[in-house]
C-alpha cells in the first residue's frame, strides 16, 4: 500500500509597513486571509464546524513594530504541486492586490522535512532608533540586568533574552532569544526611555532566525 503524498507547503515572506504595524495579530490574520481569497489561493482548510486556513505563523509582533521579513507557512490542497512559474505568478497577484502596501515579498516551496515556522523560529533581530546620544543607550545596554515590571506587577529581566547588540548607523541592533527567553521589545524600549529620556522613533524586526542564528 502506497503512502499518501504529503501536501505541498509554501513559505510566504511578507512585511508589516507603517500602516500594518498598528493592527493587532488577529486583524493581521484577517488581512492576510483576505489577500489569499482575492487571488483564490488553493490552500487547505482545517476540519470541523468552523474550517480555517491551514497556516502557521511566526511569533506575533507588538503593535507599533515594523517588520521586513515576517514568515508564514501555508499547507496547500491535495494535488497542488506548484513550480517556479506558479509561485512567481501568484506572488505578483498578491503584490498587485495589496498595493500600495509593501506586503508580499516572497513565495517559495518548503522542503517536506522542514519544521513549521512556529517551531523553527528560535531567535530574531530587532533594530531600534532613539533620538538622542548613542552613548547613553549603550550605557543602558551594558547594564548587568534590565529589570521590568509590567502593569500586572510581574517582573522580568529583559537582559536575559539579549544574545548580543551593537550600534550602527544611528540604530541599536539587537540579537534576541525567542525560545527559552523571549525579548519583549516594548519593555526594553520603555527601560531605555526611562533611563535616558530618549524617545524611540522607530522599531523594526529585521529577521527571524533558527537556533543556529541563521536567517529563515
Amino acid at each position: 500500500m502506497t503512502e499518501p503524498r504529503q501536501r505541498q507547503r509554501l513559505r510566504f515572506r511578507y512585511a508589516k509597513d507603517e500602516v500594518l504595524m498598528y493592527i493587532s495579530h488577529r486583524d493581521l490574520l484577517r488581512f492576510v486571509f483576505r489577500q489569499f481569497r482575492r487571488i483564490r489561493l488553493p490552500h487547505a482548510y482545517s476540519e470541523g464546524f468552523s474550517p480555517k486556513p491551514k497556516v502557521s505563523f511566526g511569533p506575533a509582533l507588538s503593535l507599533g513594530v515594523r517588520a521586513d521579513n515576517e514568515l508564514l507557512d501555508i499547507e496547500m490542497q491535495d494535488g497542488i504541486n506548484w513550480g517556479a512559474a506558479e509561485l512567481a505568478e501568484n506572488l505578483a497577484r498578491l503584490r498587485e492586490n495589496s498595493e500600495p502596501r509593501r506586503f508580499a515579498m516572497e513565495l517559495a516551496v518548503l522542503p517536506e522535512d522542514a519544521a513549521n515556522i512556529s517551531k523553527a523560529v528560535k531567535q530574531c533581530r530587532y533594530s531600534l532608533r532613539f533620538e538622542g546620544a548613542e552613548a547613553d543607550v549603550a550605557a543602558v545596554m551594558d547594564s548587568a540586568e534590565l529589570p521590568f515590571t509590567n502593569h500586572k506587577g510581574r517582573q522580568s529581566d529583559q537582559k536575559l533574552a539579549v544574545l548580543g547588540w551593537e550600534q550602527a548607523e544611528g540604530r541599536l541592533e539587537i540579537h534576541a532569544d525567542n525560545s527559552e527567553r523571549v525579548l519583549n521589545v516594548l519593555s526594553l524600549v520603555k527601560i531605555i526611555t526611562e533611563r535616558t529620556g530618549q524617545r524611540c522613533t522607530d522599531m523594526l524586526r529585521r529577521s527571524l532566525l533558527d537556533g543556529e542564528g541563521r536567517e529563515l
